[in-house]
């Protein structure tokens, strides 16, 4: 089963990546040096962006895997107060999340994995639970499976213990939520300034096309506009930085 702590990307995710940085290295090179020989930097540039576009996928899987979870524990609380145990209280939130998310989602291939194993090899509901929290690689749900076999073991009362964590997941997302408006403008301002030089060169390119000859045609010029191409990277990594709230 998948491990949420890692993302692989897919062929198609690579050839994308390997894609875009083709277009974007040749559009630095013509706008930045005015040659296309700096495309033989492209696999340099790749190996650069590789681990960030992993870490962005994986941080995006995640988020996405914990509101359907959320789902899943809301789904779970209703079958639970009917008096329904853990197997078939699965079965109907199956029913209800491929409604919503469809029966390919992450959510619904975990339900499939759960009751296959319950089925055909006899594990154990708490064994699996421990699987998928320490697969999830989120706290939340780590936790939740924490209370889910305290509860088992202790006797406890499993449907507040599952209301809670369902509350609690939501509240989180909702925290995210509103940090991720408060902190949207800020980075769409940090990213325009970022870009700035890139309009600059555009303008004085278009409107003056022999203006910034002496930047293409010189050992100076050329170290100018890398230097300038650093300072876009660098600027662009602390925006990205200070503004990666996490809760």
């Amino acid at each position: 089963m998948i491990d949420y702590r890692v993302y692989v990307p897919s062929k198609k995710d690579k050839a994308v990546l390997i894609v875009a940085m083709i277009f974007t290295t040749a559009f630095i090179s013509i706008l930045f040096y005015n040659s296309i020989y700096i495309l033989i930097c492209t696999p340099i540039v790749y190996k650069v962006v590789y681990k960030p576009f992993c870490h962005y996928k994986c941080k995006k899987r995640q988020k996405a895997f914990l509101l359907m979870f959320k789902d899943l524990l809301h789904s779970l609380g209703s079958s639970f107060s009917t008096g329904r145990g853990f197997y078939d209280a699965l079965v109907e939130a199956k029913d209800s999340l491929i409604n919503i998310y469809g029966s390919d989602s992450l959510i619904v291939l975990e339900i499939n994995h759960i009751i296959k194993a319950m089925e055909n090899s006899g594990v154990s509901e708490l064994q699996l639970l421990e699987d998928l929290g320490k697969r999830a690689g989120q706290e939340d749900v780590y936790n939740f499976v924490g209370l889910y076999k305290a509860c088992i073991e202790s006797g406890g009362d499993l449907i507040s213990s599952v209301a809670r964590g369902a509350e609690i997941i939501g509240e989180k997302i909702n925290t995210e939520n509103d940090i991720d408006v408060l902190i949207s403008q800020k980075k769409i301002e940090g990213r325009i300034i970022t870009a700035m030089p890139i309009g600059i060169i555009v303008f004085l390119r278009t409107t003056s096309p022999g203006y910034l000859d002496i930047m293409y045609g010189t050992f100076g010029g050329r170290l100018l506009m890398t230097l300038a191409l650093i300072g876009m990277g660098v600027s662009y990594w602390m925006v990205e930085r200070i503004t990666a709230i996490e809760v």
